[in-house]
């Protein structure tokens, strides 16, 4: 039998080693928690950086595709203003640059610009003399119904000086015609200042500047079917006439539009000596 100090002291002994044990086991109980709870919150915190990445990542998305938007939105923008300045552009295409332009190139542009919107209610045709020959042109204009040239077909011929725009075209009927301000005799001295037979007189192109174009001047040169200009004429009888006795000075117009304004007096060519010599024809009638 063991003495009873002993048994004591192994009783003890084995209360301590339950109790080291016992502290063994709830310190790694303790420490895998806080493993546990150490993992848990990393995988709290990559979670949270995950969804912290995927909300950057969301927000960068959403950003570039409101970028996206503003840079189409923009584009479109552009595009419109874009359209509409072609669209004034087209509408204004002739008035925009035409002016701008000198020498051959302006007139190859009003050539085309009047090819291309004929004033077919003029009775308007347009042909160069020489095919190779932008300078000089010929046209036709018909008589209006309500003038006494109604009906009348007549051939102008239009030169543009080698300084044109800066210097006007001369504009001269090729067609005999009955009126006050177009010329109706031959220049006896040639040379500066001589006007040709047929010249035309308005103050269109007597007050020329380089930003008028050919398309108005063969409109004032229309004009002069209605209009007759007593107080710069050619030739003060037919001044006086058209003032004073006008029905004798349109029978005259009459006379002559029906005599030489078709185009078979055209073909056959006109005598510029006798054709163009009104008082000649009148007196022989």
């Amino acid at each position: 039998m063991m003495p009873f100090g002993g048994g004591m002291n192994n009783m003890n002994n084995m209360n301590n080693m339950n109790y080291i044990n016992n502290m063994n086991f709830m310190n790694n109980m303790n420490y895998m928690n806080n493993m546990n709870n150490l993992n848990n919150m990393n995988n709290t915190n990559n979670m949270n950086n995950m969804n912290y990445m995927n909300n950057m990542n969301n927000m960068n998305n959403m950003n570039n595709l409101n970028n996206m938007n503003n840079t189409n939105n923009m584009n479109n923008m552009n595009n419109m203003n874009n359209m509409n300045n072609m669209n004034n552009s087209n509408n204004n295409t002739f008035e925009n640059y035409a002016h701008k332009m000198t020498g051959v190139d302006k007139i190859i542009a009003e050539y085309n610009d009047l090819c291309n919107n004929p004033m077919t209610d003029k009775g308007l045709t347009l042909c160069l003399v020489n095919e190779s020959d932008y300078r000089k042109w010929r046209i036709t204009l018909i008589g209006p119904n309500d003038t006494s040239y109604k009906n009348g077909l007549f051939f102008i011929e239009i030169v543009f000086p080698d300084d044109y725009p800066e210097k006007a075209p001369e504009a001269n009927f090729i067609t005999p015609i009955y009126h006050i301000n177009i010329n109706p005799r031959i220049p006896r001295i040639k040379g500066e200042g001589s006007e040709e037979l047929g010249h035309i007189c308005i103050p269109f192109l007597n007050w020329w500047t380089p930003e008028k174009n050919i398309k108005d001047a063969i409109l004032s040169i229309f004009d002069l079917f209605y209009k007759h200009n007593p107080d710069d004429p050619y030739g003060l009888d037919r001044a006086e006439e058209c003032h004073e006795n006008r029905p004798l000075y349109d029978e005259k117009i009459k006379y002559f539009t029906k005599k030489y304004a078709n185009a078979m007096s055209y073909s056959k060519g006109f005598d510029r000596t006798k054709d163009w010599d009104f008082s000649y024809h009148l007196n022989s009638k």
